[in-house]
């Protein structure tokens, strides 16, 4: 009920191809509700974001407090829900990664796919959703990423553009080495 209760103040998910916005349930299906109409009123939820921030800062070799998020929407993949590849483009000044932190809710499928150059991660919320409890994956913002087809039950996520606040050095990473966080917290 939960479920069907978002779905109905939703819209469709929509796809960016170049500067154009377009809707296409072939290339991406999945339901959206923007940043504008969710509320986070919980400190909890602060502290847990933020704890989120400082361990992805330490995870990806950069300073201490130097991650900034945004939210940017809530997602709902039901049944056959996916998206094809895709990179994501630059949504907020000084973007460097995208934030997905998956709700506990049971389904089957729907793998993120992040790829760059010839590595891959594939982050399988399905998995690591036990005990109600979230799974996040953080990955920079120019990896190709799609969503496998959610083959069962309903997947929900938040995402959030992440930008560093300041001034800050960073140790070279190889991605074969430091694939995608993928955290339960």
């Amino acid at each position: 009920e939960q479920i069907k209760g978002l779905v109905s103040v939703s819209k469709q998910a929509p796809y960016g191809k170049g500067h154009q916005t377009l809707i296409d349930t072939k290339v991406r299906n999945g339901w959206q509700i923007d940043k504008d109409e969710i509320i986070f009123c919980d400190d909890l939820w602060s502290k847990n974001l933020n704890k989120i921030l400082r361990q992805s800062e330490a995870f990806f070799n950069f300073e201490n407090d130097c991650f900034e998020a945004e939210f940017y929407k809530l997602l709902i993949y039901e049944t056959g829900g996916f998206f094809v590849p895709r990179q994501d483009t630059e949504k907020i000044k000084d973007m460097i990664a995208t934030l997905v932190i998956c709700l506990p809710s049971e389904h089957q499928g729907g793998q993120l796919r992040i790829s760059h150059l010839d590595d891959v991660a594939l982050f399988e919320s399905e998995k690591l959703l036990k005990n109600n409890e979230m799974a996040c994956v953080m990955f920079y913002a120019d990896c190709w990423h799609e969503l496998t087809k959610v083959t069962s039950g309903n997947r929900i996520c938040l995402t959030y553009n992440i930008r560093v606040k300041k001034k800050t050095s960073q140790l070279n990473i190889d991605f074969r080495q430091q694939n995608a966080i993928d955290q339960s917290i």
